[in-house]
Formats: C-alpha cells, structure tokens, sequence
C-alpha cells in the first residue's frame, strides 16, 4: 500500500520552515524598555502590587508582550512571576481599555 500526501498546492518540503517567533528574548527587552519609560526597575515593576503606579507599567508590559511576540498568556505569566495566566489576560484588556480611552500614550 502507497500513501501519498495531498497538501496544500504551495507545499514544498524543500523550502526550511519560515521562523514563527522573533528573538527569543525579546521579552527582556520589552520589560527594559517599558520600565525605562516609567522611570522604574525591571525588579520593582516586577513586585506584586496593585498600585497603579506599578501595574499599569506591568500591564503594559504585558499587552506589548503579547502583541510583539508570539507567546501565550501562560507563558507571559511565568515570565512576570504570576501565578495565574488569567492575571496577563486581564493585564492586556486593561491596557488595550486605557489605549482606547486615549488614557495612555
């Protein structure tokens, strides 16, 4: 018995993959820079706090997180020492509600 593969008409196994993610760790950089822009520590924006004056660069961080790179809301959450990936989803859909309220620049 043959098996034959019948893909897609732009398939070819000789061509190599096209790479999905950017650099690896680009993560790093955007929480540099984010904390840069804030004026704060890497580390300090990394505390667990609710103080706006800390989550929302942490949540900023989070929806650039998502929207740069390809990584999953579990992933960003271990990434920001979260417990749960449910804190970087909420994370990102504040931020997105501050951008369209035209709360941040």
């Amino acid at each position: 018995m043959m098996l034959s593969f019948s893909g897609p008409a732009s398939f070819s196994p000789c061509l190599p993959p096209v790479p999905v993610r950017p650099d690896p760790m680009h993560w790093k950089a955007i929480l540099r820079e984010v904390a840069a822009k804030h004026g704060m520590s890497v580390e300090a924006m990394l505390v667990r706090s609710r103080k706006p004056a800390v989550s929302h660069p942490r949540q900023e961080a989070m929806w650039r997180m998502k929207r740069e790179t390809t990584m999953s809301y579990p992933a960003i959450a271990r990434r920001l020492r979260m417990k749960d990936h449910t804190t970087a989803i909420h994370g990102v859909k504040a931020h997105q509600e501050r951008l369209d309220k035209g709360l941040v620049g």
